[in-house]
C-alpha cells in the first residue's frame, strides 16, 4: 500500500472528512485531496504532520498496513541461528 493509500484509509476509519482533514492539517481541500490522490509529493514535515493529527508517530503511519514476520530457524547441533524477515505488503 502506498503512503497516499494509508493516509486515505485511516483518515476514513476514523471518520473524517477530507474537509476535516485539510482543516486540522491548516490546508486547502484541493491540496489534501491531492495528497491522498497521490498527486504530490509531500515532505516528511508534512507526512510528521498528518501522522501527528492521526496521533500516532510517523514510523507507525509508513508501516500501517504491512505484515511484518520472521522466521528464526536453529541447528540445535551447531549452536546456529537463521533469521529471515518476511514482509508481506498484502492487506
Amino acid at each position: 500500500m502506498k503512503v497516499h493509500e494509508k493516509i486515505r484509509s485511516i483518515r476514513q476509519s476514523k471518520g473524517w472528512s477530507q474537509p476535516d482533514m485539510a482543516g486540522k492539517l491548516d490546508m486547502s481541500v484541493n491540496g489534501y485531496a491531492n495528497i491522498e490522490r497521490g498527486e504530490t509529493d509531500v515532505q516528511i514535515s508534512r507526512l510528521e504532520k498528518i501522522a501527528e493529527t492521526f496521533g500516532m508517530e510517523l514510523l507507525e503511519l509508513l508501516n500501517f498496513g504491512e505484515r511484518n514476520a520472521f522466521y528464526l530457524a536453529t541447528d540445535n547441533h551447531q549452536n546456529s541461528f537463521n533469521c529471515k524477515h518476511l514482509q508481506s505488503t498484502d492487506p
